[in-house]
């Protein structure tokens, strides 16, 4: 089902001191689960698993290869040491190619805002992600927000703008944000200071003006 491919050890449910063992020989402990049966238990090879991780992310579809057995997945979690950050942990979520399911797919930033380019505007990304459900083949690796439909300061694109195929469905809602085009703060500020600065500077003028001869 998938070109990437990650060769697993079946290993037993054990103490704490075998998850020890593997990870002091290089290894990661794992568990496949979302099967018909119970999850499936493995230990990897620290550094490939670390290469697939940084290559498939949670939009890509891996298969494990446990003994010769293949079982396709998506990585659903993965735990870090929190003092060496190094990986002690990964989960996958198995997948039938018939079955609907969901995951995390990316978004991929392209082109160039003219209202940043042109107009000043600050960009302002709101999410780097969306959830999504689809069948296994209909799983893209990303999806592209094109930044170049933002024309204007104020623009924006919101989630049910994102480019995907009828087979794709995201689950968040269509009216959130993923990127618009904003005033710099800075210019904010400043129009802000010259807003409050305008009364005082009238009252200043109106002290100064002499007033008029009693009659």
């Amino acid at each position: 089902m998938s070109e990437m491919k990650l060769t697993v050890k079946a290993r037993a449910k054990g103490k704490a001191s075998l998850l020890s063992s593997i990870r002091n020989n290089n290894g990661v402990p794992g568990a496949v689960y979302g099967l018909k049966k119970e999850s499936v238990l493995f230990s990897a090879d620290y550094n490939t698993l670390v290469k697939v991780i940084n290559t498939a992310g949670t939009s890509q579809i891996v298969d494990l290869d446990l003994d010769g057995q293949i079982i396709s997945g998506i990585i659903r979690e993965f735990q870090k040491d929190p003092v060496s950050d190094k990986l002690i942990h990964v989960d996958f979520l198995a997948v039938d190619e018939k079955v609907p399911f969901t995951t995390i797919v990316p978004l991929k930033f392209s082109g160039t805002s003219k209202a940043v380019r042109e107009q000043g505007g600050k960009l302002e990304i709101k999410r780097q992600s969306v959830k999504v459900s689809c069948l296994p083949k209909d799983l893209p690796a990303f999806i592209e927000v094109n930044l170049s439909e933002l024309a204007s300061i104020g623009s924006d694109i919101t989630v049910e703008h994102l480019p995907v195929s009828k087979e794709v469905k995201i689950l968040d809602n269509k009216f959130d944000k993923v990127v618009d085009v904003v005033v710099p703060r800075k210019e904010v500020a400043l129009e802000s200071t010259v807003a409050a600065a305008a009364p005082a500077a009238e009252a200043d003028k109106a002290a100064a003006t002499p007033a008029a001869d009693k009659k």
